[in-house]
């Protein structure tokens, strides 16, 4: 094995795709591929069970009733056994080249990219896009006004469809369902509904399922993304390989892969806005700003979520306006100002001003005309957001939103958010599997959290933060979504508000803290007990996670 991989390292094909990944267009040609890689997948193992005979009369109530009973008929066995052997291969490559000393950084960053891509593939494929563990897609309902009856009425019509009239004439945003969101997303998958009909037929079923193959390489292409935003970081060596694993194999990003809402998009956004905004940081070109402005106009184009992250950005253009400013450089980044909010304010608020002119819509409008059974029943302040309370986090495995279920509903937002942060809203998998990956998880927070104070402790000691701008950009980042998601639950007192769904980009902050916490073990100051324990603590937690979570997701296909 070991000659076979020298052999292959030294290959005129290696040198060829290392000079290849030097190329400013690699990562299109990254995506590219991706994306053939995807198809293929997806037309080899997602048509393994009926598809549904459809007369195109069938009502919303119908349809959902002849939809509902389809994944049980789907046996994803084959791909089970395939994603189970490819992890097996590269299992043992990582073996051999670690005991023949023969692992570098970037080709452990390879492997850990892909493993990433082939579970969100098996789980993208294996996920129902209209039944299996979906949001608000409101299929059974009549006036069919949720993401699926959007997306569907866009591609029937090739228009955007209006808020549903109350019995006085009025709009009623209050029955609309889902359509205060805006609706780039639903554009974008009815569009890509009308490329794959060229030939895939006509079926509806087919043609919503294929959803999920722009879910699954926009997941894959936002860890890649992620990958560059960490490098961008300056992370090197173990810190670099940390952040990334946590990243990679952290099961909301899993998710997204098989999610036909609004959700994958918005995020894809969020992970492209936030790299561009590193760089910016690092080299404010026109280039990086226009980058800045795509990815939060159309992220807040596809869910008004991404508009938080206007906040960390703004305090990163302040910055670079301060400093030009005690240069006396103004000139050039005013210029950058313009074209961004030439770029970002037409992409972002379009939605919203126009559901402001047409339906009087407030442009923070939320939906709010929820199930009374998502109420959270306590409502105490102090349980719900100012303690941690481990016999509520382990008395159920999975979080539970409603009140009236079997369990004690959940009510306190921290674990509620761990759990959902591993399960979702949803009870699936090994319960074993389930257990364990609860356990690891509560002792990668905890890590984070020391990890966070020694890192405040050191920057406070030594008056120096590394990479500090960066630092401070994700920072504001984790801050501001956490301030929203309390302010969420606070309005919003439902279960289902507690999702970490919505605050999935204070990922990127969790993970640089544990890497943080690593690399402080690592300094050549610290003792050698320090740097004995952070060599083997570190990747060992943050490895079981990733090997729980992995083993879990493919239990669940």
């Amino acid at each position: 094995m070991k000659k076979l991989l020298e052999k292959l390292n030294n290959s005129k094909c290696m040198a060829f795709f290392r000079r290849l990944a030097t190329k400013r267009y690699f990562p299109l040609l990254v995506a590219g591929v991706t994306l053939i890689i995807v198809y293929l997948a997806y037309f080899i193992f997602a048509f393994s069970g009926p598809i549904p005979v459809l007369t195109g009369t069938e009502t919303a109530s119908e349809l959902w009733d002849i939809f509902r009973v389809l994944p049980d008929q789907y046996d994803f066995s084959a791909l089970k056994i395939t994603i189970i052997i490819l992890l097996i291969l590269e299992s043992i490559v990582v073996y051999v080249m670690i005991d023949q000393h023969i692992m570098t950084v970037n080709r452990a960053v390879f492997l850990i990219l892909v493993a990433a891509f082939i579970i969100r593939v098996g789980y993208g494929i294996s996920t129902d896009g209209i039944v299996t563990r979906q949001y608000d897609l409101n299929v059974g309902a009549n006036n069919g006004n949720g993401h699926y009856g959007i997306t569907m009425y866009i591609f029937n019509h090739w228009a955007l469809p209006d808020r549903l009239i109350d019995s006085l004439g009025n709009w009623d945003l209050s029955a609309s369902y889902a359509m205060y969101h805006p609706m780039f997303s639903h554009i974008t998958w009815a569009l890509f509904m009308h490329f794959n009909s060229l030939f895939m037929g006509n079926n509806i079923w087919v043609l919503y399922q294929s959803i999920r193959i722009m879910s699954i390489f926009i997941s894959c292409m936002s860890i890649y993304f992620i990958y560059l935003t960490l490098k961008e970081l300056k992370l090197q060596g173990g810190m670099l390989l940390i952040a990334l694993a946590i990243l990679a194999f952290s099961p909301p990003l899993y998710r997204l892969a098989g999610t036909t809402n609004n959700d994958a998009l918005t995020y894809f956004f969020i992970f492209l806005c936030t790299l561009f905004t590193v760089r910016w940081l690092n080299k404010p070109t026109i280039g990086n700003i226009i980058g800045i402005a795509i990815g939060l106009g159309l992220g807040m184009a596809s869910k008004l979520t991404a508009a938080l992250l206007a906040f960390p950005v703004a305090g990163v253009l302040i910055y670079r306006l301060i400093v030009s400013i005690k240069e006396k450089k103004p000139f050039p980044l005013l210029l950058s100002f313009v074209i961004f909010a030439l770029v970002v304010f037409p992409l972002g608020l379009f939605f919203p001003i126009r559901s402001y002119l047409l339906y009087n819509q407030p442009f923070t409008y939320i939906w709010h005309n929820l199930n009374h059974g998502l109420l959270v029943e306590n409502t105490n302040v102090y349980d719900r957001f100012l303690s941690f309370p481990l016999s509520q986090y382990f008395k159920n495995v999975y979080e539970i939103i409603w009140r009236n279920s079997a369990g004690t509903q959940d009510y306190n937002i921290y674990t509620s958010a761990m759990k959902s942060f591993l399960f979702g809203e949803f009870s699936f998998g090994d319960i074993v599997l389930a257990g364990i990956l609860l356990f690891v998880n509560l002792i990668l927070v905890l890590t984070m959290a020391v990890s966070l104070v020694f890192l405040i402790s050191n920057a406070i000691s030594t008056r120096k933060i590394n990479n500090k701008y960066a630092a401070f950009f994700l920072g504001g980042l984790g801050i501001t979504f956490f301030i929203s998601y309390v302010n969420f639950n606070i309005v919003y007192p439902y279960g289902c508000s507690m999702d970490f769904r919505y605050i999935i980009p204070v990922m990127f902050p969790i993970a640089f803290i544990v890497a943080g916490g690593y690399a402080l073990t690592q300094k050549a100051t610290a003792s050698g007990r320090v740097r004995r324990f952070g060599t083997y603590f570190f990747p060992l937690i943050v490895g079981i996670f990733c090997l729980a979570s992995i083993a879990f997701y493919i239990s669940a296909i």
